[in-house]
């Protein structure tokens, strides 16, 4: 099923080599689909308003207001668990 990866010269290629491209092409798969499922909660949020239905276009605003705020404490976190810890003497 999965072939592996080989270097031109006939040799395998480094580990690194073949799991950044792995992690480029996922990272972009994911950009896509979220711009595409962002895409449509914006189109249903505004079907919604124009319907004259506020409650569902807020909690959606709602939830976007959840989701940016934990993934910034996350990211936060992971910068503050890799800021190397200075040690007096």
């Amino acid at each position: 099923m999965a072939s592996s990866a080989r270097h031109p010269r006939g040799g395998a290629q480094p580990a690194e080599t073949v799991w950044s491209q792995v992690k480029l092409m996922s990272r972009n798969f994911i950009l896509f689909l979220g711009a595409i499922c962002w895409t449509g909660a914006a189109a249903d949020a505004l079907w919604h308003l124009a319907q004259g239905d506020l409650l569902v276009p807020a909690a959606m605003a709602t939830a976007f207001v959840i989701w940016v705020t934990v993934r910034r404490r996350h990211y936060a976190r992971l910068a503050l668990a890799e800021a190397p810890v200075s040690r007096s003497a």
